[in-house]
């Protein structure tokens, strides 16, 4: 009999290992490859969610993007450097 393990291993978000990722990267090249290999997830599950008839949520933003399209900034929302 095959342990429960084994069978199943443990469930960690994608979010997990994109974090460890980026913790992990050696150089800042790595880490921006890391942080394109999320944008790319990120527009992918974006998609699916449009292809599905429904509206991706916005819950962080970039102070820049807020900027951009007139809305209000929010100290929350904070993120560029």
């Amino acid at each position: 009999m095959t342990q429960p393990h084994e069978e199943f291993p443990s469930y960690k978000p994608s979010a997990w290992y994109f974090r460890e990722a980026l913790r992990n990267a050696q150089s800042k090249d790595e880490a921006v490859e890391v942080g394109l290999q999320m944008v790319l997830e990120i527009e992918t599950l974006k998609e699916f969610i449009r292809d599905n008839g429904m509206i991706p949520p916005k819950s962080y933003i970039l102070e820049s993007e807020a900027l951009d399209k007139g809305w209000p900034i929010q100290e929350a929302f904070r993120f560029d450097a």
